[in-house]
């Protein structure tokens, strides 16, 4: 049975018999079995920004600048001495404002399937159908990294239980639980990190610390004992990936989170904590990205070449295909709002 479409443009055998009793498995195959695709945890939160066509910023040497005010708020002085009282007829020194600038470039990405018009014409179910729902979720994966990478390069850092400075001395015991996640918390809410609207923080963790976090049935609730959605009444509705909530978290499972090594050899894993204002992914209006549905990774546009469509370049018509192409990057707009957490978890 051939495995892949690509094989069917060049198959080996002549008659090509083989080829509607192998489409006709592939069709029962995945008319009853879905292809197994992580969820996007990521998309619904991120501030999607759209450049507008001729307006640059794109490559490496074209630049997305997003610019900050920076709060006129102190900690250092501010916030440890008694305000001042004005006095009468007095003007006070004028305060500076300061401004911070992020910066980024657009960068392109995309694929494409070619299919025979054999391969086309004697299958029962449509091979370019299937090529375009399976190269519209890699693409939506592909992106999801891209996503995780730029979060990724977050300089608000936090190390296993708080007690090293760097991640070659996490230990496989550092992992993450209650006490560090209130840790966590406590920075996010000194930072002034705004929370969403659930008044909660949302983290992206790997399954593996799920599970360890499942184990405190005191402290963490998970998504099965939720009373309800909104619309009864029973708290804010569920996020993509959901696994629970709890010490002011809410958190969701990604498989694809970024690994490292920790002391002994200890696999790490790079949960991101954010609020609502942290991240942000951009496209560019002629090469949007869309919605994508973070539930099946699909939103990304893909255009379609059907076969027996004879031009200067296949005069017979006998190749189609599938692409798709976009512009897009990720972007951290405030590191004291994006917090990477190096843990491990139960292997």
């Amino acid at each position: 049975m051939v495995d892949k479409i690509q094989s069917l443009v060049t198959p080996t055998d002549a008659t090509h018999k083989y080829l509607g009793d192998a489409a006709q498995q592939k069709f029962f195959v995945l008319t009853l079995t879905k292809r197994a695709v992580p969820y996007l945890v990521l998309f619904e939160d991120a501030q999607m920004t759209t450049i507008p066509k001729n307006s640059g910023g794109f490559g490496s040497i074209g630049v997305v600048s997003f610019r900050k005010v920076l709060s006129l708020w102190d900690p250092a002085t501010d916030g440890t001495t008694q305000p001042t009282a004005l006095t009468e007829g007095v003007a006070p020194t004028a305060k500076d404002l300061s401004m911070t600038e992020v910066t980024t470039s657009l960068q392109q990405y995309g694929d494409w399937i070619k299919v025979s018009d054999l391969s086309e014409d004697a299958s029962v179910d449509g091979i370019l159908v299937h090529a375009a729902e399976a190269l519209g979720e890699y693409e939506g994966q592909k992106l999801h990294r891209v996503m995780l990478y730029a979060l990724d390069g977050t300089t608000n850092i936090w190390y296993g239980d708080g007690s090293v400075m760097s991640e070659v001395t996490v230990t496989a015991a550092m992992k993450l639980d209650g006490a560090i996640i209130r840790k966590i918390v406590r920075t996010m809410k000194r930072n002034n990190a705004a929370r969403f609207p659930d008044q909660m923080y949302h983290m992206i963790i790997d399954p593996g610390q799920a599970m360890d976090l499942l184990q405190d049935t005191a402290n963490f609730t998970d998504m099965a004992k939720y009373q309800g959605g909104v619309a009864a009444a029973g708290g804010p509705n569920l996020l993509t990936g959901e696994v629970g909530r709890g010490w002011g978290v809410r958190f969701k499972e990604a498989n694809e989170l970024l690994h490292g090594v920790g002391a002994t050899g200890a696999v790490t894993y790079h949960s991101i904590l954010y609020g609502p204002n942290g991240f942000g992914m951009l496209d560019l209006a002629t090469q949007a990205v869309r919605r994508i549905d973070p539930r099946t990774n699909r939103g990304i546009a893909v255009f379609t070449q059907p076969v027996n469509r004879p031009d200067k370049v296949d005069p017979l018509g006998q190749i189609g295909f599938v692409s798709c192409k976009v512009a897009f990057s990720g972007v951290v707009f405030d590191n004291l709002q994006v917090m990477k957490v190096i843990t491990t978890a139960t292997l």
